[in-house]
């Protein structure tokens, strides 16, 4: 957007600015909790230029399995680097890339004096979910599991 300027992006830019400066003083609140970490993970597929994927995490501290939102302890946003043959791939590319992100959160609250269970992560794919619990036919993800192999393991 940046290369190929439009009317479209300066008026989305504007409306950017003035959101802000109605808005100067922004609060993120944090509710008292047993400190669970939890994360919602999601992935687009084919998105980007390039047949590239997106994936995304919020990550929260809570106390129930997955209760009301509370504040963010941390956002993801980021490319998927490899190329995704699917919807759910690119599912499991993004689980992937929240799993392996919140080993250094689950130690630094460890060090915290907060030792954590395993880290529940929502997804939305039904076929991700499959093939990381090992309940999905495993005859056309090999290609997959190959690649995301490192979830299952950590799964059980």
């Amino acid at each position: 957007m940046q290369s190929k300027r439009t009317q479209t992006t300066k008026n989305k830019v504007h409306h950017l600015l003035d959101y802000l400066s109605t808005h100067p003083t922004f609060v993120v609140t944090y509710k008292a909790s047993d400190m669970i970490l939890h994360i919602y993970s999601d992935a687009s597929y084919l998105v980007e230029p390039g047949a590239k994927s997106r994936a995304g995490g919020y990550y929260y501290l809570s106390s129930h399995k997955f209760p009301k939102l509370n504040g963010p302890m941390h956002c993801m946003a980021t490319l998927i680097k490899v190329i995704t043959s699917s919807a759910a791939e690119a599912e499991l590319g993004g689980l992937f890339l929240n799993a392996t992100n919140v080993e250094s959160m689950r130690s630094i609250l460890f060090d915290m004096g907060h030792p954590q269970p395993p880290i529940p992560i929502k997804i939305d794919n039904t076929t991700a979910l499959g093939v990381v619990t090992n309940t999905t036919k495993r005859k056309r993800t090999k290609a997959m599991d190959i690649r995301f192999h490192w979830l299952t393991d950590r799964q059980n």
